[in-house]
């Protein structure tokens, strides 16, 4: 995936572990929950663990803004 227009809503919600359903606070938590485990400063720079780290970081990023712009859509 290089954009968050390749990202599906579905594929959003399921990188942060919840349902199509959650609210933002939902979203939010989920997000801040899995960037805390994701954290690249965890692994020794350069390694393979950081960069997988870095890589899943930004697809993590990616799904936040599309389950947020999901949840703003079906609250408008």
């Amino acid at each position: 995936l290089e954009t968050l227009q390749d990202l599906t809503d579905e594929e959003a919600f399921s990188c942060l572990g919840i349902a199509r359903s959650a609210t933002m606070d939902e979203v939010q938590r989920a997000y801040e929950r899995r960037k805390e485990l994701l954290n690249p400063a965890s692994f020794v720079m350069g390694s393979v663990e950081y960069q997988d780290a870095v890589r899943t970081l930004q697809l993590l990023d990616m799904a936040y803004r599309r389950a947020s712009m999901y949840c703003m859509a079906r609250r408008a």
